[in-house]
C-alpha cells in the first residue's frame, strides 16, 4: 500500500486517532463474509514490502519542531544547508539512542512505533528510523530532497535506517530505489548518505563523521531506499499541520521549557503558549475579561523553575489528550490544519475538574463554561458537544 487513506467519518477518525495498539475491526457487509481488518496506530509503520513507501507519511516538514531546525540560507547547496540544520538538531535535542520496539502483525510481518518530531523533542530519545525521518523532514523543509535508506532485503524488516540527500534535487525515476540505483547516484556524487544516529548522546555528534559512516554503510551493500519527493503526493504527512498561531504557541512553549528546565508537558503550557502567541481567538474569548499579562502571571506562578537542565521530558495524559482532541475537532470541521480555536476549545474541554487550567481561570474570575460558550459559536455545524472521550489509559505513557 503506498497511499494514505483518510476516512470521511469523524467518529471513525477519532477512534483511529486514539488507537495506541494493533486493533482488529470486524467489517460486516451484505453478501460478504465477516472479515477482521487490522488497524495500526497512526504512529506505526508496517514493514511488509507493499507498505514500504508509506514510511514517507511520517516525514512531516511543516511540524513546528522541524521549522525550528530549518536553514534559510538558500545561497548554499543542499548538503551545507543540512549541515547547519544538523548542528541545530544536535545542540537543541541531544537525543539518546533507543532500540526499536518491533511488534508482530497477524500475517507474520512486523511493525514499529515511530516517534514524531514533538515526541523526540519531549522525550530526548530516538531510534535510527526516528532520527532519519526527523532529518528527512528538515531536508524537505529546507526545500531539498531526501531518500529514506534501509539496510536488508525488501522482503523482511529493515535492519537499519539512515538518510540520503540529493545534492541538486531528486533525479529518481520511481519511489522505490534499488541498491544498484542508489550506489550509482552515490558514486557519482549526486546522493550523499548520512548516518543519523551520530546525532545521539555519547556518539561523535559530528556531521563529517555522519557522512563517513553513511558512506561506509552504503558501500557494505544490500540497501534500498524510498525517495520522498517521488512518494508525494500519494503518501502525505499523517498529521494535520498547525495554523500560524498554534505554531507560535508551540514555539513559546518550547522557549519556556528551556528557560525554566521544565520536566513535563501539561495542558497549562498549551494555554500559556496560546496567550503568548496573541491570536484573535484568545483575544475574543479571554481578552474581553482579563488582560493577557495577568493571565500569564497567574500561569507562571504555578510552573516551577529548576537550575539543572532536564535530560528527558514526559508528556502528561492531559497534554496528549488535548492535542488528540484538537486534531479531532479540526478534522470534524474539515479544516486542513489545527486552528487556534480548536486548540483553545480542546484545552477547556479536556481539562479535568481539578486541573491547573481551571484553577488558574477561576482564580482570575473566569468561568471556563462561559469561555467555552464563546468558542462554540465558531462551530455552527456541531451540536456543541465534542465526541472526543479523552485519552485512553494507555496514552498516559505515550
Amino acid at each position: 500500500m503506498n497511499e494514505t487513506v483518510v476516512p470521511d467519518d469523524p467518529l471513525l477518525e477519532a477512534i483511529l486517532e486514539r488507537t495506541t495498539h494493533l486493533t482488529l475491526a470486524f467489517v460486516l457487509a451484505p453478501g460478504l463474509p465477516e472479515a477482521a481488518i487490522p488497524f495500526l496506530p497512526p504512529s506505526s509503520w508496517p514493514h511488509f514490502p507493499e507498505a514500504r513507501a508509506s514510511v514517507a507519511g511520517h516525514v512531516r516538514p511543516r511540524d513546528p519542531v522541524v521549522e525550528s531546525f530549518r536553514s534559510d540560507d538558500f545561497e548554499r547547496d543542499a548538503i551545507r544547508r543540512l549541515h547547519a540544520s544538523f548542528r541545530s538538531v544536535r545542540d537543541q535535542l541531544d537525543p539518546v539512542y533507543d532500540e526499536p520496539d518491533m511488534r508482530a502483525l497477524p500475517n507474520g510481518a512486523t511493525y514499529q512505533r515511530v516517534l514524531w518530531p514533538h515526541d523526540i523533542e519531549a522525550r530526548c530519545v530516538a531510534t535510527c528510523l526516528d532520527l532519519t525521518l526527523l532529518l528527512a523532514a528538515v531536508v524537505e523543509a529546507n526545500g531539498d530532497d531526501a531518500v529514506l535508506l534501509f539496510t536488508g532485503p525488501l522482503d523482511r524488516s529493515p535492519d537499519h535506517a539512515f538518510l540520503g540527500v540529493w545534492r541538486s534535487g531528486s533525479n529518481a525515476a520511481q519511489v522505490l530505489l534499488s541498491s544498484e540505483e542508489l550506489m550509482t547516484a552515490i558514486e557519482a556524487g549526486e546522493l550523499v548518505p548520512i548516518e543519523t544516529t551520530e546525532l545521539c548522546h555519547g556518539r561523535s555528534r559530528s556531521f563529517a563523521v555522519s557522512r563517513e559512516r553513511g558512506l561506509e554503510i552504503a558501500k557494505a551493500g544490500g540497501i534500498h531506499g524510498i525517495d520522498v519527493r517521488r512518494a508525494r503526493p500519494g503518501v502525505i504527512p499523517l498529521q494535520l499541520d498547525y495554523d500560524p498561531h498554534v505554531a507560535a504557541a508551540f514555539d513559546a512553549l518550547r522557549r519556556l521549557e528551556r528557560e525554566r528546565n521544565l520536566d513535563r508537558r501539561e495542558s497549562l503550557l498549551l494555554l500559556y503558549g496560546l496567550v503568548i502567541a496573541g491570536g484573535p481567538m484568545v483575544e475574543e474569548v479571554v481578552g474581553t475579561d482579563i488582560a493577557p499579562e495577568r493571565l500569564l502571571e497567574a500561569i507562571l506562578e504555578l510552573l516551577p523553575v529548576r537550575d539543572t537542565p532536564v535530560a528527558r521530558r514526559k508528556s502528561t495524559t492531559g497534554y496528549t489528550g488535548t492535542l488528540h482532541a484538537a486534531r479531532h475537532l479540526a478534522r470534524s470541521s474539515r479544516s486542513p490544519c489545527v486552528r487556534e480555536v480548536d486548540l483553545l476549545r480542546a484545552i477547556l474541554e479536556s481539562s479535568a475538574v481539578r486541573s491547573k487550567v481551571r484553577y488558574v481561570l477561576s482564580r482570575q474570575g473566569l468561568m471556563w463554561t462561559q469561555l467555552l460558550g464563546r468558542i462554540l459559536r465558531h462551530y455552527p455545524d456541531q451540536d456543541g458537544d465534542s465526541t472526543w472521550a479523552g485519552p485512553s489509559r494507555d496514552e498516559a505513557d505515550q
